[in-house]
């Protein structure tokens, strides 16, 4: 700012006004820049989101290492669950939408830590106990039961209480955290002593949920109550895309990269991981720094997706395009899991609608039964599906116009660029972004709904002196020149 109060005495001559401008909008640009905690920031992060942060990574990686077959057993060979484990599981599936959709998340939120302690409980009787197959199923069922709950709670805390920044990162560790433990599985596999891989992460994921859990009760006033507020009804078309992004990322594909696996005799899991990476380190690049529109990276993502089976189709006669279809499909993964659940997350507390977030539970557990109830039939028809999976994406690239207009169109999309959502009209949130002072923004806003300045000033009880140079001021700041340029530099936020 002294480079522009310097300069303001040199510039007399002839355009000097146009350069001073110029120099008052690099330093405004400058300061945004430099701003402390910027924008998804990690320094945007609170101590006192730290549990429902940490919570969040916590049962996706349960999620993830135990739940999920198809991406353990292309890291893990015989990693899938059977028998009353894998019927008791399935329960949970059941129990969390029907906590989400009778309750309220004041209520199940700060009682997580009792679901926690049974589920600890039920697992050590199993682990060091010998029990009939009776007892087992029951033991089993708490732990599925008691895991609803808790992913109930973490879901709700995640989409609820956690700023952008949080979910944003939470997001990138979610995703990076059970791939990596799968990946240094067979380096700890012989310090795991008579237990199993995905119980040894049963019970990590538990012993670190008993510590967030603790802070749910003790901080049950920081819960929000969240009721049925309005919803706009074009930011349901968010659920289609959820649907897709989940059934192609966490089915299908790794479903024909596990028969590429097998079939090659290659470790696919590596350049995966790699993919997923890579993937993370983009996301981080274009949203965080480039602010890139979220329908692009998820276009990106499903781009990535078609690659990767059009390559597939030749992957078993070609071992490069076996390596390449299996990093488009680490890379589609990362990038369309973190902004799916990103743009799902930040909708969802912008609006404060607990239908939203009930509806998306109910849908996701109705997505998992479906997915692996197909997944035999899915399997004696790769080549078919494969086919199949082409067409679908090629119709979202064609639908993708339809879905920016819904999406972007709404009073919410500014907010996945802030440090957490506003709560405010949009307008008045794009003018807070550009640093105009309160009165300011006042004036801006009576002025683009029509009003003369002298009206401004006698609406807000000024005198007209003092709102001209309130208008003057946030016309310097806006490095515009009169109420034309004022009216089309806001024209989509007062349409």
């Amino acid at each position: 700012m002294i480079m522009v109060v310097c300069t303001d005495k040199l510039l007399d001559d002839k355009g000097g006004i146009v350069i001073k401008e110029m120099l008052h909008h690099i330093a405004d640009r400058l300061q945004t820049v430099r701003k402390p905690g910027a924008v998804l920031s990690p320094r945007s992060i609170r101590r006192e989101s730290l549990p429902y942060f940490a919570g969040w990574i916590i049962i996706f990686t349960w999620l993830y290492c135990y739940f999920l077959p198809n991406g353990n057993l292309l890291f893990l060979d015989g990693g899938a669950l059977t028998g009353h484990e894998r019927t008791a599981t399935y329960i949970w599936l059941i129990v969390c939408p029907l906590i989400t959709t009778f309750s309220k998340g004041v209520r199940y939120v700060p009682v997580t830590i009792y679901s926690v302690a049974a589920a600890m409980l039920s697992f050590v009787l199993l682990t060091f106990f010998k029990f009939s197959m009776a007892m087992v199923f029951w033991l089993e069922l708490i732990i599925a039961v008691a895991v609803g709950h808790i992913f109930a709670s973490c879901g709700y805390g995640f989409f609820m209480m956690l700023n952008n920044a949080e979910k944003f990162y939470s997001m990138i560790l979610g995703i990076f955290v059970p791939k990596l433990l799968m990946m240094i599985h067979p380096l700890v596999a012989g310090y795991l002593k008579g237990i199993s891989f995905s119980a040894f992460i049963l019970f990590c994921c538990l012993l670190s949920m008993l510590v967030c859990s603790v802070y749910f009760t003790c901080e049950r006033s920081l819960v929000p109550n969240v009721e049925k507020n309005p919803f706009p009804r074009q930011g349901w078309s968010l659920m289609a895309l959820v649907f897709v992004i989940l059934a192609f990322n966490d089915v299908i594909a790794p479903l024909l990269l596990f028969e590429m696996k097998n079939t090659l005799k290659l470790p696919l899991a590596f350049w995966y991981f790699g993919g997923i990476v890579a993937g993370l380190c983009l996301v981080l690049l274009l949203q965080k720094q480039w602010k890139l529109n979220l329908c692009t990276m998820l276009n990106l993502s499903l781009a990535l997706l078609t690659i990767g089976f059009v390559i597939g189709v030749v992957a078993e006669h070609y071992i490069a395009a076996a390596l390449i279809c299996t990093v488009c499909f680490g890379l589609a993964y990362s990038i369309g899991l973190v902004n799916i659940y990103y743009l799902a997350g930040f909708m969802a507390k912008k609006f404060q609608n607990i239908t939203f977030y009930r509806v998306g539970i109910i849908l996701s557990a109705v997505y998992y039964f479906y997915g692996f109830g197909s997944m035999r039939l899915f399997k004696h028809a790769l080549p078919i599906l494969s086919t199949l999976s082409v067409c679908i994406l090629i119709l979202f690239f064609l639908l993708s116009p339809l879905f920016v207009r819904l999406l972007y169109s709404g009073e919410w999309i500014d907010d996945s660029y802030r440090q957490d959502v506003n709560f405010e009209s949009r307008l008045r949130a794009r003018l807070k972004d550009l640093r105009l002072s309160p009165k300011e923004t006042e004036v801006c806003e009576l002025l683009l709904r029509g009003y003369t300045l002298r009206q401004t000033a006698a609406m807000l009880e000024i005198a007209y002196p003092t709102a001209n140079t309130y208008c003057t001021a946030l016309y310097r700041k806006l490095c515009i020149n009169s109420r034309t340029e004022l009216t089309l530099l806001f024209k989509e936020f007062i349409e």
